[in-house]
């Protein structure tokens, strides 16, 4: 799959065969906001090989309950409005983004919730982060005593070597051990041990720009499709219009999408060594 491929195929997976499930898109954008502040605070930890896993329940029925629960509730953009319009009179903070269980125990136990915390409904997409196996967490390995130090290139003598334990994994990766402390030696450790894992984060950044661009695809195409018929006019120009006006969609709320430019900055452009 091509880059410019992935945001149709994050489409056909959010298609149930007749229509494009468009009202699952804040919800999973909001989910991937928050994660995205969750892995920003793990600083040191780098998610080699982890998988993003998307699952829903694609039964009609829970659908279009999942659907008409959503219609039912404010629009971010209309509550977010209501909000701020109250703050403005009681000179208050901007809530957090939802937190959750993982937030809990990074930043510790929350006195207080605020409403936007609620249980998952049936038929919403759930997120899950897979495949720990390659994880660190920046305090499970030490770098070379010689930065430049590689055992396996020519030109060190065995005076040179740091005293190290030589283990050989299941799969036959043979590998250094500090006899002092147990801990591994990374032959290509992070260039930033003590950022975040920004090419995770990237990642994350670009899924939910893909989700705004189908977001915003599937808008314009809901709009045309309500325009009028080019073949009727005058009243009979209403037969053009689809039967369920409520299938428009209004501009996405992207509340919450800060927390990109405030890793990457406005312009969030990839350095090039974005998961060092």
């Amino acid at each position: 799959m091509k880059p410019d491929e992935f945001p149709s195929v994050l489409a056909s997976f959010l298609h149930d065969g007749q229509s494009l499930l468009a009202y699952q898109i804040p919800v999973i954008l909001q989910k991937i906001y928050s994660l995205a502040k969750i892995v920003n605070r793990l600083k040191g930890f780098r998610f080699y090989g982890c998988s993003l896993l998307l699952i829903y329940d694609g039964d009609k029925e829970t659908q279009d309950a999942f659907k008409a629960s959503t219609l039912e509730q404010p629009s971010s953009r209309k509550r977010r409005g209501e909000s701020l319009e109250r703050r403005k009179h009681r000179n208050e903070e901007p809530p957090s983004l939802r937190k959750s269980h993982s937030e809990d125990l990074l930043v510790g136990p929350v006195a207080k919730r605020n409403g936007n915390n609620r249980p998952r409904k049936r038929g919403e997409v759930n997120i899950r982060l897979v495949d720990f196996v390659h994880t660190t967490t920046g305090r499970d390995w030490l770098p070379y005593p010689d930065s430049s130090f590689d055992r396996y290139s020519p030109g060190y003598t065995a005076s040179q070597l740091p005293r190290v334990e030589e283990v050989m994994s299941g799969k036959g990766y043979v590998a250094d051990i500090d006899p002092g402390t147990g801990l591994i030696y990374a032959r290509f450790p992070p260039h930033y041990p003590d950022q975040p894992d920004r090419g995770f984060l990237w990642g994350l950044k670009n899924i939910a720009e893909s989700l705004e661009t189908i977001w915003n695809d599937e808008r314009i195409r809901r709009m045309k499709t309500l325009l009028p018929s080019p073949t009727t006019s005058g009243p009979s120009a209403s037969s053009g219009l689809s039967p369920n006006d409520q299938d428009r969609l209004p501009p996405l709320s992207t509340y919450g999408k800060e927390i990109f430019a405030e890793i990457f900055g406005e312009e969030g452009e990839d350095t090039g060594m974005i998961s060092s």
